[in-house]
This record gives structure tokens, C-alpha cells and sequence, in this order.
């Protein structure tokens, strides 16, 4: 890569941060990875570094299944993939809602085009093993109960239920954003549900260790990938007795009793602590500056020679309905003009949108809402507000309801 390349890739970066095309943290990845192609520094292949770890620790599970159930997959590759890894099986089931039955599949592979939490085209006890792999947060909190307890029904005793996500101890605190999540849960909590959901867990690993010190807290983390091989393999094999420091959680689990009653308000709890913070966190600015933070809320202030988003995030999906989206804000003085939107594909579709000038100026706050439809599951949902040349305060961040 030439310098004027490198200017040119940066430039172009910029324009599709101004835009709101991208997040922050995209642009920066994206300049490091652009620095290092000038630099000719060599680059590892994030996705595949992980990938590779999760083909050694299939080989790790326990052998002798001749059921395999795999809830969510995607594509003929999938299965070779996974037999490739685990050894040959006599029939295996895919489970996949939310993708085409893909063509040229293996002879002994069975499309159930299903939702997780339901699997109702498989016997009772008739699974011996059952591979959730990078699926469970995408679930919301009802997919996610009827996955488990379907997943305790299908399995024959002493069945084997294995499972990976994203740890939300790290990709919180790393502002990593994944926009088909419903929320990452942390290698804690999933140990806990599945202790309800009738499992016995026999052991718990990471991937790629993201600790910055031995004794570093969770908040002293970093997904980034080194260029230094002896620091990529010991972090590598770090991972393996450090869950909670690692990027990706592992789970193994055996069936050993019936779902607990309490499986439900458990997953409750859960959701009703953890997911708003996941979802406020994944909103950003590009400009404006903290005005206070006290209460339940921040708040974030613009002047007249801002222009430019003061809110935009939280990259979601969201199932199919009708919904409400509310942004807080008073001016502080007569200025310019102010536009809301709701947007999914990086812009592409604009579901609803709102603009106004910044001429009331009052002591109360001032509510603009939102109403928009959506006919089919959609990622990457996204609230806005654009200043230019606005004095005034906003609460930071949205509120999305789904009202039906």
C-alpha cells in the first residue's frame, strides 16, 4: 500500500463516519488495519484465528454420537465442517429458522427449518449430542427458555449439550458490536442456566484471552489481535483455563434431570438487568459533549458550530412489529435544525424520520417520536439525531418499545 492509498482509505473513512455509516470503533479498526498494510506489517485474520479454535475444541467433545443436533447453521460447509472436526455421524439434524435450506447437503443431514425454541420435529431422548455454536445471542428471552428446555427434551440422558458465545464481559467493555445480537451473556450466567435447565456442566474453556495482565481486571481488556506469535499463542493458551478473561466462552454440558421451575424467572432476571446496559452501550456520538451524568440518565450538550450525529447507535435486531421510538431533548437557543431517524442497513432503509428547526426554547423538555412497521426480522437497527448549528441538550441514547 502506497501513502497516497493510505490517505485515500482514511479520507474515505472519515466520509462514512460523518454519514453515519460507521461507528467509531469501525473507523479505528479500520485505520490500524490500513497503518499496518503501509507498514507491511503481517496480519492475522481475526475470524479465522477464531474459527480454528473452535474446530480444535469440537474435536475435544466427548466421541460416540450417532444423533447430532446442531441449532442454528448455515450453508452445506457447515456440516462438513463440523464432521471434519468431530468425526463422522449417522445422522445430523439442522436446525435454522432464518436461512434457506442450502443445497448440496450431505446424505445424512436432516433440515428441520425451525426455530430453536422449537423442535418439535424431533423426538423426546433421540439426541446425543447437541451443538449450539455462536447461536444463543441471537435469542431473546422466550427463544431462549424453549431452546433450553427443548434441548433438555431431545437429549437422551447423559446427551451432551455444547455451547459458545460471545462473553459480554469483554465485548462490553471493548465496545465490540455485533448488530444481529440480542444479548451476550457472560460465562457465569449461561453456567447458571444451565444448571436449571437440568445440566450437569463438566467444563467450562475460553477463546482468545483478551486480559492485558495475569491479574488484570475485566475492565483492563483487549480483543485486538498482536503481531507477535509467542503473544498469540499464550494467549491462545490462556484462554483455555481463563472463560471469564477470554473473548468467547465454551461450554460442555450433560443431561442429568428434569428443568427446574425456576428456569424462566431466572432468565428474567437476567434480561431485566443486563440488557438494557448491553443495548445503551452500543450507542456513540461524533459530536457534543458530556453535560452531566446524574440519576438514571447522561446527558449531552451541542453548541452552534457542531455539526455533525450527537447520537446514533444501537445496531439491533428486531423481530417483526409495530414500534415507537422516543428522543429527549430543549434547546438553548434559536438555531439550526435538528433530524431523528430510524434507519437498518447502514441507511439503505429508512423506516421513519423527523426533521426540525431549534426554535422553542423552554425549561421542559421537548419529546419526538417515532412510529415505524417492520414486516421481517431485521439487524442493524439504528436511531439518529443530526445537528447542525444547534445549541441544545439531548439525552443521550433512544428509546425503542415494540408496541405490537
Amino acid at each position: 500500500m502506497t501513502l497516497k492509498e493510505l490517505v485515500n482509505s482514511v479520507m474515505k473513512g472519515l466520509k462514512k463516519l460523518k454519514r453515519g455509516e460507521i461507528t467509531v470503533s469501525d473507523f479505528l479498526s479500520l485505520g490500524k488495519r490500513r497503518i499496518k498494510e503501509f507498514l507491511g506489517v503481517k496480519m492475522i485474520d481475526f475470524n479465522e484465528l477464531i474459527h480454528g479454535e473452535r474446530g480444535k475444541l469440537i474435536r475435544q467433545i466427548p466421541k460416540g454420537a450417532d444423533v447430532v443436533l446442531s441449532a442454528g447453521c448455515a450453508g452445506a460447509w457447515y456440516f462438513n465442517w463440523f464432521e471434519e472436526n468431530y468425526g463422522p455421524v449417522k445422522k445430523h439434524i439442522g436446525l435454522e429458522l432464518y436461512s434457506e435450506k442450502p443445497e448440496g447437503l450431505p446424505t445424512n443431514v436432516k433440515w428441520v427449518a425451525n426455530s430453536v425454541d422449537d423442535m418439535s420435529d424431533v423426538e423426546s431422548n433421540s439426541v446425543d449430542l447437541l451443538f449450539s455454536g455462536q447461536n444463543i445471542e441471537h435469542l431473546s428471552a422466550d427463544v431462549l427458555c424453549g431452546f433450553l428446555r427443548e434441548s433438555n427434551r431431545v437429549l437422551r440422558e447423559d446427551g451432551y449439550l455444547v455451547v459458545d458465545s460471545p462473553n459480554r464481559k469483554i465485548t462490553q467493555a471493548n465496545r465490540y458490536i455485533q448488530p444481529e445480537h440480542t444479548l451476550e451473556l457472560t460465562d457465569d450466567e449461561i453456567v447458571d442456566l444451565l444448571i436449571f435447565a437440568g445440566f450437569c456442566v463438566e467444563s467450562v474453556k475460553g477463546i482468545w484471552n483478551c486480559r492485558r495482565t495475569k491479574y488484570a481486571s475485566n475492565d483492563e481488556v483487549d480483543i485486538a489481535v498482536p503481531v507477535n506469535d509467542s503473544t498469540l499463542m499464550s494467549r491462545k493458551e490462556a484462554a483455555k483455563k481463563d472463560p471469564s478473561g477470554s473473548f468467547i466462552w465454551w461450554v460442555v454440558a450433560k443431561k442429568r434431570g428434569a428443568v427446574d421451575k425456576n428456569l424462566r424467572p431466572k432468565i428474567e432476571d437476567i434480561y431485566f438487568k443486563d440488557f438494557p446496559g448491553f443495548v445503551r452501550a452500543r450507542f456513540s456520538r461524533q459530536v457534543g459533549k458530556l453535560d452531566s451524568a446524574g440519576g438514571t440518565e447522561s446527558l449531552i450538550s451541542t453548541a452552534q458550530s457542531d455539526a455533525g450525529y450527537v447520537i446514533y447507535g444501537p445496531y439491533i435486531p428486531i423481530l417483526p412489529g409495530k414500534y415507537i421510538v422516543y428522543f429527549r431533548y430543549k434547546c438553548l437557543k434559536k438555531s439550526g435544525k435538528i433530524v431523528f431517524d430510524v434507519i437498518s442497513g447502514q441507511g439503505k432503509c429508512v423506516h421513519a424520520q423527523t426533521e426540525i428547526l431549534a426554535i422553542s426554547m423552554n425549561s421542559e423538555w421537548d419529546v419526538v417520536e417515532l412510529s415505524f412497521d417492520v414486516e421481517h426480522y431485521v439487524t442493524s437497527l439504528e436511531t439518529r439525531v443530526l445537528v447542525e448549528d444547534v445549541s441544545a441538550c439531548f439525552k443521550f441514547g433512544s428509546e425503542i418499545m415494540k408496541i405490537e
